[in-house]
């Protein structure tokens, strides 16, 4: 169920009911699924709709058409809006947020994955998301109780990737990267033979 200030979406199977004042609008299809997440977007012009598949459509206030995209494979837990009305988020069973931009064609659009890595048996489903005040970000709360902070446009993401990947390059074969690594073993990636005692001493 998604709270507006003079509208109620309520998701059940195949269908979504939008609650007015005097109207109540009953929107059907089959392929909606069984809802499970529902938001308003911001100006009131859209109701975002997930089901238990990963399917996420986008239904016109106005003349109730609606738009699928099918991009996550798990349950929809979350969907959010950021204020300004340019991103949706979907927050799945299967550990992955999409963030979709609304600027772009809904049916076609491939959104940007976020997608925390499983680091045990706990299942990396997401619970709850925000957007941070700036927009730049999107909080996300995972049912292992993890939170991150997760850039959410292309051009955060790869400026984030570039700067990464340059401070990793110039820490090469310093201080740190012997650290981690046992330089007696990667003698054979530099043109050299390992030496069978020193192999043993680390199997």
């Amino acid at each position: 169920m998604a709270v507006a200030t003079d509208k109620i979406a309520v998701g059940v199977d195949s269908a979504l009911y939008i609650i007015s004042k005097d109207t109540l609008a009953k929107i059907v299809d089959r392929d909606l699924g069984i809802v499970t997440a529902v938001t308003f977007d911001p100006e009131m012009k859209y109701v975002f709709a997930g089901n238990g598949v990963g399917g996420l459509c986008k239904i016109s206030l106005d003349s109730y058409k609606i738009e699928y995209n099918q991009n996550q494979t798990g349950r929809t837990q979350s969907i959010v809006c950021s204020k300004n009305g340019k991103y949706i988020a979907a927050g799945s069973g299967d550990g992955s947020v999409a963030i979709f931009d609304s600027e772009k064609d809904w049916y076609l659009q491939t959104p940007v994955f976020l997608k925390k890595q499983k680091c045990d048996d706990t299942s990396p489903r997401v619970n709850v998301m925000t957007f941070s005040p700036d927009e730049k970000y999107i909080l996300v709360g995972y049912l292992d109780g993890t939170v991150l902070k997760w850039p959410i446009s292309t051009e955060v993401l790869s400026s984030f990737v570039s700067d990464t990947l340059n401070s990793r390059e110039k820490k090469l074969n310093t201080t740190l990267w012997n650290k981690y690594i046992k330089k007696e073993l990667t003698k054979k990636y530099f043109g050299e033979e390992i030496n069978p005692e020193i192999l043993e001493k680390y199997k």
